[in-house]
């Protein structure tokens, strides 16, 4: 994208990967900002729009200027390699069924209202790891730390070489 907006602009795009709280760090960032309006946050609009209504935040929906749409959400429910339940999610149900306390990486209020609804629905008593977003949960399901986690996007440098196997995708 950088090397597009750069050939759109006829200037240097410089990019600064900022992680935590699922954009949340970098959205933070974005709002005491005080350079013009030549900074902008490129990631999911959940960050945006349900984060401030879920949890504390610094901002909130109306401190952003909407610029354009570029790609769909690749979020995802995952798991690493060789798993006692393998790699899909109805076998996941049924091992956490019989292993309460089978582990889940959250990383943002939303993925974590969204498994507790799914535990509620099928009965599950899951032990919930929190992390700072990408960065903390790819460790933890590649170690084997964890069982099953939400990822954002992260998975998808590792699910092609089946490290980090999509069990639903959202």
């Amino acid at each position: 994208l950088a090397n597009v907006l750069e050939e759109e602009l006829g200037q240097p795009v410089n990019v600064v990967n900022q992680p935590g709280a699922g954009g949340g760090v970098a959205l933070s960032r974005l709002t005491v900002s005080d350079d013009e309006g030549y900074t902008f946050v490129f990631g999911t609009s959940m960050t945006i729009t349900y984060g401030p209504l879920s949890t504390e935040t610094n901002y909130q929906l109306d401190d952003f200027r909407y610029v354009a749409g570029v790609t769909l959400g690749q979020s995802a429910m995952v798991t690493g390699e060789d798993r006692p339940f393998g790699d899909t999610w109805e076998g996941l149900i049924e091992y956490a069924k019989e292993n309460p306390g089978t582990s889940y990486a959250t990383q943002t209020a939303l993925d974590r209202m969204i498994i507790e609804y799914i535990a509620q629905q099928e009965g599950l008593d899951l032990r919930i790891v929190p992390t700072s977003g990408g960065a903390g949960m790819a460790p933890l399901i590649l170690s084997g730390d964890v069982d099953f986690a939400y990822s954002g996007g992260t998975h998808s440098g590792y699910a092609d070489s089946g490290e980090m196997p999509v069990l639903l995708s959202l």
